[in-house]
């Protein structure tokens, strides 16, 4: 069997979906959930057998060392709502990163993976440009909602296919004063034709957001789709051209613990003027829950 990445006939390794490094890093994550036709968990590390041992010490190396710094330096703190990080990047580096995580995610689901397939040369760093455009967005994942993370699993690192984004957003406000607020049923999504999938990651306190365009995808359509995206949805475009974003909170109470659901500016103003639907923290009791979870992780990471 030939190697994912290199297509060489080399003796096979197993690869971790999500670096050994990262899960390391968040030892109070010691579940995986897999989520398909019915979620399994397992107290394991998620791995697969098809990488080969150059490609997994060496280019792929390198790009876990990359997104390990970053996690670290930047997303390894709890948030408050309003904050604000500047962040320091590498948008070769990051890229790499967040495509061979999306890539390993989809041959341990069995997946179509023809678009990563195409551009393997990039991620293993053999070519400084991809067949297909793609664009990375992200922002700051940050719990306003009334419950702790790990009511919903406390999950650090996540990876997922097939986001729903979002543009009028979940809510809407059922009266003309803005007193009550419904969700939206029949919900609209950002349909474009010449995407070919979005992915979101959870990589500690940061969410990203990975698009992948189609073949046929023409680069102004692109650029333009992008501008679009960055308008309308709480998220920062990472450039080519520039080595430095600032990235504000992109979640809010209803979505997120559910990071499939990606919301807009319009829809996360109506959240958040909800509170979660408690008057106070205090009512929800989620300071007292958070304050021995946040001692317990404490622990377990000084350790």
């Amino acid at each position: 069997m030939n190697c994912a990445f290199c297509k060489e006939n080399n003796k096979l390794t197993k690869e971790h979906i999500i670096p050994e490094s990262l899960i390391n890093l968040f030892p109070e994550c010691d579940y995986t959930y897999r989520r398909g036709k019915e979620t399994k968990t397992f107290q394991a590390h998620p791995m697969i057998k098809d990488v080969c041992a150059v490609c997994n010490n060496e280019a792929l190396s390198i790009l876990d060392q990359y997104g390990l710094s970053m996690i670290e330096k930047y997303f390894y703190t709890n948030y408050v709502p309003d904050s604000e990080v500047e962040v320091v990047y590498s948008y070769n580096l990051l890229s790499r990163f967040l495509m061979k995580l999306c890539f390993n995610s989809d041959r341990s689901f069995k997946q179509n993976q023809e678009w990563f397939e195409n551009n393997l040369s990039y991620i293993l760093g053999k070519k400084d440009f991809t067949n297909y455009s793609f664009s990375v967005y992200a922002g700051l994942a940050i719990n306003t909602s009334p419950l702790p993370n790990f009511f919903f699993e406390n999950k650090q690192l996540e990876i997922v296919r097939g986001v729903r984004l979002l543009p009028q957003g979940m809510l809407r406000y059922a009266d003309g004063m803005g007193h009550s607020v419904e969700i939206v049923k029949d919900i609209g999504e950002f349909d474009v034709p010449s995407i070919h999938d979005v992915y979101a990651l959870r990589l500690g306190a940061s969410q990203f957001l990975l698009i992948l365009w189609k073949k046929e995808a023409e680069k102004r359509e692109v650029k333009n789709y992008e501008k679009l995206i960055e308008r309308i949805f709480p998220y920062v475009r990472f450039s080519e051209d520039e080595k430095m974003v600032k990235l504000t909170r992109c979640t809010h109470a209803f979505n997120y613990h559910h990071i499939e659901i990606i919301d807009s500016n319009l829809g996360m103003s109506i959240a958040d003027s909800t509170n979660g639907f408690v008057s106070s923290p205090e009512e929800s009791r989620k300071n007292v829950g958070e304050e021995a979870w946040f001692e317990h992780v404490k622990d377990l990471r000084e350790r």
